[in-house]
């Protein structure tokens, strides 16, 4: 920990604790560009937002990338459907788009995620997985660190703090995804992502399973490059060099 107490959100009780805690993100209180703003005084004073800017930088994204996911939220949430009875009027606001305003419901989510590939019947798994902060909405802090598990083109570290919103992303679509432990379905995984050495007989790939299923800092730890693999991952990036 650093002078705010939250300068690496390596383990998942610090994250949890500051997505849940910290006050709700909304566009406008974003920088233009994440590593640009690391550099100023005013990152110790924003410990979510400095979090996110550097799972941003350490997953290889770009400040493009970063300006054209803002632009994506942006687009989709000025789609949402407004809550039935809520008054256009600038200025004048119920409960029910307070409760709603800046943040995907399930159906602006899934409009969005079909975009990228995934099938229909995914979505909820999807949305459940970027539901970092579970308050059954999708916020831009949520929408940007999903995108951080699942969008980026290098692999995470399992020991670092975007290793650990990697690992909570992954391990979420695992557990939702029908099958996923399944000894047979885990051998494929492993043996796609490379990880031979975890391969073994049906004994020990069953085992193997019940642990990483039940024990997260194991998956973590062991498993997570799991998440570069399709099944985990999305594209909704060009592929050309960070700018």
């Amino acid at each position: 920990a650093g002078d705010d107490g939250y300068r690496s959100l390596c383990d998942r009780e610090s994250l949890e604790q500051i997505l849940r805690g910290a006050p709700r993100l909304a566009l406008a209180g974003l920088p233009a560009a994440p590593a640009q703003f690391l550099q100023t005084p005013r990152a110790p004073e924003s410990p979510l937002v400095s979090h996110i800017c550097r799972v941003w930088v350490e997953s290889g994204l770009s400040d493009r990338d970063w300006a054209e996911a803002l632009r994506i939220f942006e687009s989709e949430l000025a789609e949402q459907p407004r809550p039935p009875g809520k008054d256009p009027r600038p200025g004048v606001a119920d409960h029910d788009s307070l409760a709603t305003e800046g943040r995907w419901t399930l159906e602006t989510f899934s409009m969005w995620v079909l975009k990228t590939g995934r099938k229909l019947k995914e979505c909820q798994t999807w949305f459940e997985a970027f539901d970092l902060d579970k308050d059954g909405m999708i916020g831009v802090a949520d929408f940007l660190q999903g995108l951080v598990a699942t969008a980026a083109p290098r692999p995470a570290d399992p020991a670092g703090e975007r290793g650990l919103v990697a690992a909570l992303v992954a391990h979420r679509l695992l557990d939702a995804q029908s099958g996923s432990w399944d000894p047979a379905r885990l051998q494929e995984l492993l043996v796609a992502a490379q990880l031979h050495p975890l391969v073994g007989d049906a004994a020990s790939l069953k085992q193997l399973a019940q642990r990483a299923s039940t024990d997260f800092e194991f998956f973590r730890a062991n498993l997570l490059a799991l998440q570069m693999l399709p099944p985990f991952s999305i594209r909704i990036f060009d592929a050309r060099p960070g700018g």
